[in-house]
């Protein structure tokens, strides 16, 4: 994006600089794009792996007071 910020602040410059600084500005934006989908992949792994650990630690606390509750009733 560096080039297109160049051709903005040199107007003057001819066609073929103003079309290389578009290209590098989809480029850039192309990457952003690939880093946004790249980071919301991560934080969804990071989701379910959130979710699996609270739903083994709530099964493990389901089957400890159902054992307390056997040894009660015994």
């Amino acid at each position: 994006m560096s080039r297109l910020r160049d051709v903005i602040k040199n107007p003057e410059g001819n066609a073929e600089e103003v079309e290389e600084g578009r290209l590098n500005a989809d480029e850039d934006r192309k990457k952003t794009r690939e880093r946004k989908k790249r980071r919301q992949a991560e934080e969804r792994r990071e989701e379910s792996a959130r979710n699996r650990r609270r739903t083994r630690l709530e099964e493990k606390k389901m089957h400890e007071h159902g054992e307390e509750a056997q040894q009660i009733n015994a």
